[in-house]
């Protein structure tokens, strides 16, 4: 490691960090809108966000986000996320120290735990992370059973989306909704709460025949479509894990009253 790169903890926007976001996340993918529609809080300032930086010769080559987060019983715990490093200083460390920065901090501001969302498991497992939630996602191809659907319902545009979309709703049916964004070609369910019967019906009625979804691995609604509605198809997963710091906790306990969903992760 050299000596002139410098760590830094920040509670303010960092102009050269949302300058990275955006080239490693982003640009260098070919997608996305803006950092407004996709990453706002990097432009806002918030009591809730603390900004791991690596810099050298004063420039951001390094960073990621430590939110923080309360829950009735788990109490203040943290969310990391867009952990990432300059292409021409990957490779030499500088992701792994910054995780360790943001660990060190959780602990010295009491977080009862930490967690985060990944494709890649085993580079976390090294920090103290456990495995303990899915995420699924795949294709869903509905059969021509037909399903009744007779409900007013609303729909309203998503003010966030992730970066892989360029649009995005969510759909009100009495007490019950579901979202879903769309890249140009495709939609994607990414969430829904309320009757599992009046959702499926709705999607069933309101979406395209062939879709996509990205939703828990025992989401109820993809079991009850798949084979009686429709086929599922999966096609890949994403890892939540946990770093506990409260010695009366432990991951599962806590995975199961905290689930980060698509829309909600960093």
């Amino acid at each position: 490691m050299n000596d002139d790169i410098e760590f830094f903890i920040e509670a303010q926007p960092n102009v050269g960090f949302s300058e990275l976001v955006w080239d490693v996340f982003f640009k260098s993918r070919e997608r996305g809108i803006s950092l407004k529609k996709h990453v706002p809080f990097l432009l806002n300032s918030s009591d809730n966000i603390y900004y791991i930086l690596c810099k050298k010769a004063g420039r951001v080559i390094g960073g990621l986000v430590l939110q923080r987060c309360v829950h009735s019983e788990i109490g203040v715990y943290g969310v990391i996320g867009l952990v990432c490093v300059a292409s021409e200083c990957r490779g030499s460390g500088i992701a792994k120290l910054l995780l360790d920065r943001a660990i060190k901090l959780a602990k010295e501001i009491d977080f009862s735990a930490c967690t985060l969302w990944t494709r890649f498991p085993a580079v976390y497992v090294g920090h103290g992370f456990e495995m303990v939630g899915k995420a699924f996602s795949g294709t869903i191809d509905f059969s021509d059973k037909e399903l009744s659907f007779n409900q007013k319902f609303e729909q309203f545009d998503l003010p966030v989306i992730p970066s892989f979309s360029i649009s995005g709703s969510k759909v009100v049916v009495d007490a019950s909704s579901f979202s879903y964004v769309d890249n140009g070609s495709i939609r994607t369910l990414v969430d829904w709460t309320g009757d599992v019967g009046v959702v499926l019906s709705a999607v069933r009625n309101l979406m395209p025949r062939r879709i996509k979804f990205l939703l828990s691995s025992d989401d109820c609604l993809i079991k009850k479509i798949d084979g009686e509605y429709g086929i599922v198809t999966l096609d890949g997963e994403a890892n939540q894990m946990w770093l506990v710091f409260d010695s009366s906790l432990n991951a599962n306990t806590i995975n199961e009253k905290i689930w980060i969903g698509l829309l909600d992760r960093i």
